[in-house]
């Protein structure tokens, strides 16, 4: 009786996993596709310096050089990528600027095939790894010979696609509540809006949900193979910190959920990883230019600190309260969306909404009590989270913020999204049915929700007067 009963709560399992992860994938690729499609070009950050990078990577140029004076880094190019930006730029941070039939014509004319040296250093500084779907659609559509334009939405829909796919496998490896949660997450606009734009951020957030998914099984995968297990956890990781090197705290998370037999393991493991990233950081710092605003300067930033050193609290205080996000929006609305060039602003109560959503499906795998062991890990992982959190906000401080500026400047909501998948381990999990249930059947409402929602202000930005 015992065997069957096992067996039967395995089968739940798998059919329950296995019907959101189709879900989402169902749903994921036609909103991703859509986006895709409609976003005009280069209505999302920098997504014209990101194409440039993808084209760099696509000819065999794996790094970027510097080159002028003042130094800028960036490589050979397509020329018609700064002009197909001149011809829809005039929308960036207008929201009154509309897509017109001139715009549509004058873009589909620009062809690929003309190259030259172009700047692009706020991406020249990220790892090729991150951008390999988007280099495959790009040379896709070299192939079949469209225009800039075609090759762009090309370009996108296979990194779309690649990230839907790689997010519903998370979902499906995910056990319990955890899958739901990581079903919100992937269906959060600005995670969606990520996806069917070319940048690294999608696959960043698709590598945070499966390490996180395989973290929690990682119990029952060591048991069987735990080399095999650890490398894949590593792997993404890595490729995570490699995105963005203030998350490199997340390579130390392993280490709570693997057994003490598989120490051995994850010290070597987490110490290729941090080789693989220093290395990577050393070929940026000599061969690649890392940006600094006019007027910037990392060794002022730190001097001014250590002369003042009570302005870090007035830079707490202020991550709190009125300076937030690009525009002095919240951080956690422009986590939940404010997409394109952060000027599309979803309703007010879809951002009430989607934060209540959250808390509710996370809240409802948590059960009370807590052990000496659990409490321990929980704490460590709550450090952890927060030093990615003080590496963000550090980063661009010393980067991009004025020498003694209040507020630090730079930094937006979506850097935040890959440190949510790991706050399912900030508590111990329960399996309790009824209300396992109920947060499912609330995300999958909300998702439909959501992407309405989404498509509907995207079209009414860009389209509608």
């Amino acid at each position: 009786m015992v065997f069957f009963d096992k067996l039967r709560q395995n089968f739940l399992h798998v059919r329950e996993s296995w019907f959101l992860a189709s879900l989402y994938l169902f749903c994921g690729c036609i909103c991703v596709a859509f986006l895709a499609a409609i976003v005009p070009p280069f209505e999302n950050s920098d997504e014209f310096n990101h194409l440039k990078r993808v084209d760099q990577i696509l000819t065999g140029h794996l790094i970027a050089w510097k080159h002028g004076t003042p130094a800028r880094s960036g490589g050979k190019v397509e020329v018609g990528i700064d002009q197909l930006d001149q011809i829809y730029g005039a929308m960036r941070f207008h929201a009154e600027v509309k897509v017109t039939p001139d715009m549509i014509r004058r873009g589909s004319m620009i062809r690929l095939g003309n190259r030259g040296y172009q700047d692009f250093s706020n991406t020249a500084i990220y790892s090729p790894l991150l951008y390999i779907p988007n280099v495959v659609g790009l040379g896709m559509a070299r192939l079949i010979h469209v225009n800039l334009h075609h090759a762009l939405i090309v370009s996108r829909a296979f990194g779309g696609v690649a990230c839907v796919l790689l997010g519903a496998l998370s979902i499906y490896l995910m056990p319990g509540v955890g899958a739901t949660f990581l079903f919100v997450i992937l269906s959060l606009p600005m995670t969606l809006s990520l996806f069917a734009s070319i940048s690294q951020d999608g696959l960043m957030i698709c590598s945070a949900t499966l390490a996180a998914a395989l973290m929690a099984r990682i119990g029952s995968l060591a048991s069987s193979r735990p080399d095999t297990a650890l490398r894949v956890l590593f792997v993404l990781v890595t490729l995570l910190t490699l995105g963005r090197p203030a998350y490199a705290p997340l390579i130390f998370i392993p280490f709570f959920f693997a057994s003490r037999e598989n120490w051995r393991s994850l010290l070597k493991y987490c110490l290729i990883s941090l080789l693989i990233v220093g290395a990577w950081s050393l070929l940026v710092k000599f061969f690649v230019m890392i940006p600094m605003w006019e007027g910037r300067s990392s060794s002022g930033q730190v001097l001014f600190l250590l002369h003042h050193p009570f302005h870090a609290i007035r830079l707490v205080v202020s991550a709190f309260t009125s300076h937030q996000g690009m525009e002095g929006i919240a951080f956690w609305k422009e986590m939940i969306g404010v997409l394109g060039w952060i000027d599309v602003v979803l309703p007010a109560w879809f951002y009430d909404l989607t934060a209540l959503v959250l808390i509710a499906v996370l809240v409802s795998g948590w059960r009370a009590g807590l052990d000496a062991r659990s409490l321990l890990n929980s704490s460590f992982i709550t450090l952890i989270l927060a030093g990615s959190i003080f590496l963000i906000f550090l980063l661009e401080y010393i980067t991009f913020t004025p020498v003694g500026a209040d507020y630090v400047f730079g930094v937006q909501g979506r850097y935040f999204i890959p440190l949510l998948p790991f706050m399912v381990f900030l508590m111990p999990m329960r399996e309790a049915p009824r209300i396992a249930w109920s947060a499912r059947a609330l995300a999958l409402c909300w998702m439909l929700l959501s992407v309405d929602v989404t498509l509907y202000r995207v079209t009414a930005r860009y389209y509608i007067p």
